[in-house]
């Protein structure tokens, strides 16, 4: 069953009517312009099609009447929202909130695929929660003073005030092919599929669980650091990471770079997060005075404003994967080889990377110092 024609329509009719077009020709028109909505319809008639040419008296943007009505009505489907709403904020996350949860507490008589569909029809419909820290009331107030304090900052402040910014990763090291495999699989968000292809081998993923997790081969620690708009460190850490590791650090590869790259300042600025087993032990400040770095602190939690978690070690990551070989790799081949990708980051990525700051800054205060839609 078609539709009543829309206004559009009517004045398309009208005007293609006194171009001259055939009854035909206009209906194929039509036709046409419904198959590009989201839900295709069929054409209007042809006999409602002469009708209007000839100028019959049809009611515009009419509502439609025919068919069954709709179980809920929109008063009822706002409540279900309001309701959704309600239960999502008093229980946050503690429990899952079901459309049966929703129905029940709404006292909405309606079958959940229903619930569902009118939920659709509002872009509402069931995602995966994304992981986000959690924080308290002062890691976000502290957040925001932060960010307001550095709102004033002009823009290259990190990439000239701030001689360095650096920070500690972890890279999982595929020793084969099948590792490599492993590991790509798992980045897979999701495929276009129907319901039924769901269990299908291209459409699942390996589980992350530990009783099911597949060795790769080895993993690697590595301090990375970037000075202006160039990697400069990527050191591989020997051991567990301590504050006599992070002591060494700063006395050494760190030292050495600010020396090379920013030469001739009496004191040198390192950007840091707060970890407070390595930068923020007492052997790691120690070592900071001795080798005359000041610190400029991260706010707690905010992987959102630290270049290098939001943007460089997920490209470096990824350029890695790419140039990976076919067959085996061994371990110092891998760190060898991250390590020459590392450095040759592009300037433009890390200045892409740095300039994402200041809006990342007004964001979090935006955001009154909690989760913000960049990241």
């Amino acid at each position: 069953m078609a539709p009543h024609m829309t206004e559009r329509e009517l004045d398309y009719i009208q005007k293609m009517s006194g171009a001259g077009q055939t009854p035909q020709e206009i209906q194929k028109a039509i036709g046409k312009m419904r198959a590009r909505r989201a839900e295709p319809v069929a054409a209007p008639d042809i006999k409602r099609i002469r009708a209007a040419m000839a100028g019959a008296s049809f009611k515009r943007s009419r509502v439609e009447t025919r068919g069954r009505p709709k179980v809920l009505s929109n008063a009822q489907v706002k409540r279900l929202i309001r309701k959704k709403n309600h239960l999502q904020r008093k229980h946050k996350t503690g429990i899952e909130i079901t459309l049966g949860l929703i129905k029940g507490t709404a006292r909405v008589r309606a079958s959940e695929s229903t619930v569902s569909r009118r939920f659709k029809e509002k872009k509402v419909r069931w995602r995966k929660c994304r992981e986000k820290p959690v924080r308290t009331k002062e890691t976000k107030a502290a957040r925001v003073e932060h960010c307001k304090r550095w709102s004033g900052l002009p823009h290259d402040y990190f990439t000239k005030t701030v001689d360095m910014t650096i920070d500690n990763h972890t890279m999982q090291v595929p020793t084969t092919p099948v590792a490599r495999a492993y590991l790509n699989s798992q980045k897979t968000r999701g495929t276009h599929r129907t319901p039924k292809e769901g269990l299908l081998p291209q459409h699942t993923k390996p589980s992350k669980s530990a009783k099911h997790r597949r060795s790769t081969g080895g993993k690697v620690s590595v301090l990375a650091g970037v000075i202006g708009h160039k990697v400069v460190v990527w050191d591989y850490l020997k051991g567990p990471w301590s504050g006599a590791a992070a002591a060494k650090l700063y006395k050494g590869v760190i030292k050495t770079a600010l020396n090379k790259h920013r030469p001739g300042k009496a004191r040198h600025k390192v950007m840091e997060d707060n970890d407070p087993t390595g930068y923020k032990s007492g052997a790691a400040r120690a070592a900071k005075r001795e080798a005359k770095i000041d610190e400029v602190n991260l706010p707690k939690y905010s992987m959102d404003l630290n270049p290098w978690d939001y943007s460089l070690f997920k490209d470096i990551d990824d350029r890695v994967a790419q140039g990976a070989p076919k067959g085996r790799e061994t371990i110092a081949g891998f760190k060898k080889r991250a390590r020459l990708v590392a450095l040759r980051t592009p300037e433009a990525v890390v200045r892409k990377a740095f300039e994402n700051m200041k809006p990342r800054i007004k964001a979090v205060v935006k955001a009154k110092g909690g989760n913000i839609e960049r990241d």
